[in-house]
Order: structure tokens, then sequence, then C-alpha cells
């Protein structure tokens, strides 16, 4: 018997999609974890699952007696159940997992690729790392949830940081091009020193979990980046917003770094 999850959206997407199949995986011992199967399986929608996952957990449900093929669908990106399942994911990503995330990457190649840019964490730790979600959220601007520049601005113009290294997607639009030259310029108005490397979807990633110090947009690629990496973090900003069908605002607090939250954030038209 196997547990499958149906692969959409991008990579962060896909990683929560897996790392609900495994927690899942964990309460059925007789299920293996099987990648991107398309037949002979029950569906599980999310609130099912949360459902599953609660009964077998408070010894409701026998595992044994779940004696069928499971496919999972839906996005799973609740900070609830993430934070609450934290320590057993910390257990699951490790360099000699070969397990498929989606057709590009497996656990093994997304651990490593971490490992490889901890320098960050170390050299980088007075900088400011910005992450910018475009493209997509816009929703060909109708009910944009690309956020403002001017509500990343408004927060950075009064923090003690030089160095702001912004972490995006390459800009495919005019709209795009003109949303980050306008942002660009203000922040050297602010006479900040702005970067900017274009890396693949797994760098970029690999970047935000090492970050000290991270600006995170509405997109749960960046909060899943700061939950992975949290133990590399001094401060974190997180929007007060969400897309819809997400819910992922909260992340544990701790002594040794500090959450803020967007309060000003406005959408970009």
């Amino acid at each position: 018997m196997f547990i499958t999850f149906f692969l959409e959206g991008r990579f962060a997407n896909n990683l929560f999609q897996y790392l609900a199949s495994k927690i899942l995986q964990r309460f059925l011992p007789r299920h293996s974890y099987s990648f991107n199967e398309h037949s002979n399986f029950a569906t599980f929608f999310e609130s099912q699952t949360f459902l599953l996952l609660q009964d077998l957990e408070q010894n409701k449900i026998n595992p044994s007696s779940i004696k069928y093929n499971i496919q999972l669908r839906g996005f799973f990106q609740n900070s609830l159940f993430l934070l609450h399942y934290f320590p057993l994911i910390k257990t699951i990503l490790h360099s000699n997992n070969q397990e498929q995330i989606n057709k590009d990457y497996t656990v093994s190649s997304l651990v490593k690729s971490i490992q490889s840019f901890k320098y960050i964490t170390e050299e980088n730790f007075n900088d400011l790392f910005l992450h910018i979600r475009l493209d997509d959220f816009s929703h060909q601007k109708h009910n944009s949830r690309v956020i403002h520049y001017n509500s990343y601005l408004n927060l950075i113009k009064d923090l003690p940081f030089t160095n702001i290294v912004i972490i995006r997607d390459l800009a495919k639009t005019d709209w795009e091009r003109k949303y980050l030259k306008e942002l660009e310029e203000a922040l050297e108005k602010m006479n900040k020193n702005v970067t900017y490397k274009e890396c693949n979807m797994l760098e970029d990633f690999s970047k935000m979990v090492n970050c000290a110090n991270l600006i995170c947009s509405n997109s749960s690629y960046s909060w899943l980046a700061s939950l992975i990496g949290i133990e590399n973090k001094k401060l974190i900003y997180l929007p007060n917003i969400t897309p819809d069908g997400q819910n992922f605002y909260k992340l544990p607090n701790s002594k040794t770094y500090k959450i803020e939250y967007l309060n000003d954030t406005k959408f970009y038209e």
C-alpha cells in the first residue's frame, strides 16, 4: 500500500504536499511513500487528512484497518498543522533521503543545497534578505495579491540594515520590471546597497533558510524557508495577510530571534 499526493503548483507547494504525505505515513507504517501515482487510491482532501491524522494520533482509528492506497489532494499550507508536526518534519529532511518532492528535486538535493549555502548564516549575518513574489500573484491585474513595494519600503527605512539582498523570480513582464526598478531606486535613495543574483528555486530557498534576517512575502515559499531555517534566524518579518485558502501567519516564538509583522500591507495593482 502507498501514500501519494496530487502534484500541483510550484516547488514550495510540492514540498508542503510531500511533508503532509510523510507525516501521514508515519502513522500508517504499512504504507510506503510513492511519488506521483495516478490510479487505484482513495483521495483525501486537506480537511479529511487533518481529521484522519487527528484520529490516528488519538488512537481512535487502528492503522491496520486502513487497507487501501491514499492520495492526498490540496496544498496543506497551514501553520498550525506544520508547527504541530515540526519535530517529525526535521527527521524527514536529511541528505540520505532520495524520495522525490517533485519531478526536479529530491529531499536529498534540497538538504544538500541548504548545506551548501550554510556560509550565508555568518557571512551575511548583518544583511537583510527580502523575498518578493510577483508573477502569478498579480492575477492578471484582477484582485492582485502582490504586496506593494511601499509596504516593504515603509518597514526597511526604519531598520538598521545597509545591505539588502533581494530574492525573487526572474522578471518576465513590463509591470514586474517597473515594480523592481522603482523599488530599487527608492532603496538606493535610502543609501541601501541592493544586490540580486538570479538563482533557481532550490538555491533561493536555501538562501532564505540560512539567512539571519528575512522579510517574507505573502508566499508560503518564504514562510516554509523561515520555518526550516528557524535556528539560523535573528529577525523575521511576516505579512499579516496570506493568499486565499492558505493559513501560515505564525512561527514559533523563541528568545533567540524576533518576529515582527508587516502591518501596513497594501497590494500593488
